[in-house]
Protein backbone atom coordinates (compact mmCIF):
# COMPACT_ATOMS: atom_id res chain seq x y z
CA UNK A 1 0.00 0.00 0.00
CA UNK A 2 2.87 2.44 0.42
CA UNK A 3 4.06 1.58 -2.50
CA UNK A 4 1.39 2.13 -4.12
CA UNK A 5 1.00 5.24 -2.45
CA UNK A 6 4.69 6.42 -3.40
CA UNK A 7 4.42 5.49 -6.80
CA UNK A 8 1.03 8.25 -7.22
CA UNK A 9 2.41 10.90 -5.35
CA UNK A 10 5.72 10.68 -7.30
CA UNK A 11 3.20 10.33 -10.76
CA UNK A 12 1.54 13.26 -9.57
CA UNK A 13 4.64 14.97 -9.10
CA UNK A 14 6.22 14.06 -12.74
CA UNK A 15 2.81 15.46 -14.29
CA UNK A 16 2.61 19.02 -12.16
CA UNK A 17 6.72 19.26 -12.87
CA UNK A 18 6.52 18.83 -16.54
CA UNK A 19 2.62 20.52 -16.95
CA UNK A 20 4.42 23.89 -16.34
CA UNK A 21 6.11 25.25 -19.19
CA UNK A 22 7.75 29.37 -20.31
CA UNK A 23 5.28 30.26 -22.76
CA UNK A 24 3.59 33.36 -21.13
CA UNK A 25 7.03 35.01 -19.98
CA UNK A 26 5.10 36.45 -16.62
CA UNK A 27 7.62 39.27 -15.35
CA UNK A 28 9.54 38.47 -18.42
CA UNK A 29 8.35 40.97 -20.26
CA UNK A 30 10.52 43.05 -23.06
CA UNK A 31 10.61 47.02 -21.96
CA UNK A 32 8.77 49.03 -24.28
CA UNK A 33 11.38 50.43 -26.88
CA UNK A 34 10.36 53.87 -28.50
CA UNK A 35 12.02 55.97 -31.33
CA UNK A 36 13.61 59.11 -30.35
CA UNK A 37 11.19 62.26 -31.49
CA UNK A 38 12.97 64.49 -33.63
CA UNK A 39 12.83 68.20 -32.10
CA UNK A 40 12.56 66.74 -28.64
CA UNK A 41 15.68 66.31 -25.79
CA UNK A 42 14.91 63.16 -23.82
CA UNK A 43 16.90 63.69 -19.84
CA UNK A 44 19.01 61.48 -17.95
CA UNK A 45 16.09 61.00 -15.95
CA UNK A 46 13.94 59.79 -19.03
CA UNK A 47 11.87 62.88 -19.45
CA UNK A 48 11.51 64.23 -22.90
CA UNK A 49 12.28 68.32 -22.57
CA UNK A 50 9.84 70.07 -24.86
CA UNK A 51 10.35 73.55 -26.07
CA UNK A 52 8.57 76.45 -24.86
CA UNK A 53 7.33 77.17 -28.27
CA UNK A 54 5.34 73.55 -27.99
CA UNK A 55 4.46 71.44 -31.23
CA UNK A 56 3.67 68.21 -32.86
CA UNK A 57 5.99 65.18 -31.81
CA UNK A 58 5.59 61.41 -32.72
CA UNK A 59 7.44 58.40 -31.08
CA UNK A 60 6.68 55.02 -32.18
CA UNK A 61 6.59 51.64 -29.92
CA UNK A 62 9.12 49.53 -32.06
CA UNK A 63 8.80 46.36 -30.10
CA UNK A 64 4.77 46.30 -29.68
CA UNK A 65 1.86 45.99 -32.29
CA UNK A 66 0.09 48.36 -30.59
CA UNK A 67 0.10 49.95 -27.56
CA UNK A 68 -2.64 52.17 -25.66
CA UNK A 69 -2.78 54.92 -22.42
CA UNK A 70 -3.89 53.65 -19.49
CA UNK A 71 -3.48 56.69 -17.43
CA UNK A 72 -2.08 60.27 -17.18
CA UNK A 73 -0.94 62.57 -15.06
CA UNK A 74 -0.55 66.27 -15.05
CA UNK A 75 -0.54 69.29 -12.60
CA UNK A 76 -2.96 67.63 -9.81
CA UNK A 77 -5.05 65.44 -12.32
CA UNK A 78 -4.47 61.85 -12.74
CA UNK A 79 -7.04 60.45 -15.43
CA UNK A 80 -7.67 56.63 -16.01
CA UNK A 81 -9.74 55.92 -19.01
CA UNK A 82 -11.35 53.68 -17.49
CA UNK A 83 -13.95 51.09 -18.28
CA UNK A 84 -17.08 51.12 -18.74
CA UNK A 85 -16.33 54.46 -17.14
CA UNK A 86 -13.24 56.78 -16.91
CA UNK A 87 -11.95 58.24 -13.94
CA UNK A 88 -10.73 61.67 -12.99
CA UNK A 89 -8.95 61.96 -9.91
CA UNK A 90 -10.67 59.41 -8.37
CA UNK A 91 -14.29 60.37 -9.54
CA UNK A 92 -16.58 58.99 -12.63
CA UNK A 93 -15.72 61.19 -15.06
CA UNK A 94 -18.95 62.12 -16.41
CA UNK A 95 -18.81 65.86 -16.08
CA UNK A 96 -14.79 66.20 -16.68
CA UNK A 97 -13.22 68.72 -19.05
CA UNK A 98 -11.12 66.20 -20.84
CA UNK A 99 -11.33 63.98 -23.92
CA UNK A 100 -10.91 60.47 -22.40
CA UNK A 101 -10.17 57.20 -24.20
CA UNK A 102 -7.60 54.29 -24.76
CA UNK A 103 -6.21 56.08 -27.41
CA UNK A 104 -6.80 59.60 -27.36
CA UNK A 105 -6.09 61.86 -24.31
CA UNK A 106 -6.10 65.84 -24.37
CA UNK A 107 -6.52 68.45 -22.25
CA UNK A 108 -6.24 72.47 -22.69
CA UNK A 109 -2.32 72.38 -23.24
CA UNK A 110 -1.61 68.76 -24.46
CA UNK A 111 -3.15 66.14 -26.66
CA UNK A 112 -2.06 62.63 -27.20
CA UNK A 113 -3.38 60.20 -29.91
CA UNK A 114 -2.17 56.40 -30.84
CA UNK A 115 -2.53 55.59 -34.07
CA UNK A 116 -1.64 51.52 -33.68
CA UNK A 117 2.11 51.91 -32.23
CA UNK A 118 2.58 55.54 -33.38
CA UNK A 119 2.03 58.04 -30.48
CA UNK A 120 1.14 61.34 -31.83
CA UNK A 121 1.97 64.19 -28.58
CA UNK A 122 1.17 67.78 -28.99
CA UNK A 123 2.30 70.27 -26.94
CA UNK A 124 0.50 73.86 -26.57
CA UNK A 125 3.24 77.16 -26.17
CA UNK A 126 3.89 77.67 -22.86
CA UNK A 127 2.46 80.34 -21.57
CA UNK A 128 4.49 83.54 -19.99
CA UNK A 129 2.59 83.23 -16.63
CA UNK A 130 3.91 79.51 -16.36
CA UNK A 131 7.51 79.11 -15.76
CA UNK A 132 7.04 75.00 -16.17
CA UNK A 133 4.44 72.32 -16.54
CA UNK A 134 4.69 68.50 -16.80
CA UNK A 135 2.61 65.77 -18.21
CA UNK A 136 2.97 61.64 -17.88
CA UNK A 137 1.77 58.87 -19.72
CA UNK A 138 0.84 55.73 -18.72
CA UNK A 139 1.08 53.33 -21.86
CA UNK A 140 0.50 49.75 -22.18
CA UNK A 141 0.94 47.07 -24.77
CA UNK A 142 -0.95 43.93 -22.32
CA UNK A 143 1.65 42.99 -19.45
CA UNK A 144 4.06 45.82 -20.09
CA UNK A 145 4.05 49.05 -19.03
CA UNK A 146 6.17 52.18 -19.54
CA UNK A 147 5.98 55.95 -18.53
CA UNK A 148 6.47 58.99 -21.11
CA UNK A 149 6.84 62.24 -19.45
CA UNK A 150 7.12 65.34 -20.72
CA UNK A 151 7.76 68.86 -19.64
CA UNK A 152 7.66 72.28 -21.01
CA UNK A 153 10.34 74.84 -18.74
CA UNK A 154 11.96 78.11 -19.05
CA UNK A 155 14.95 76.78 -17.38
Amino acid sequence: MKKLLFISLLAVLMFAISACHDDEPIGKWAPMKWTEPEGLTQLKNEIYLVPTSGGTYTLTCSNYPAPWMCGVTFGDSTIWPGNPYPIYNGQPADNNPYNINWEHLASSWFDARFDVADLTITVAQLPDSIDERMFTLEVTAGDIFDHLAFRQSRM
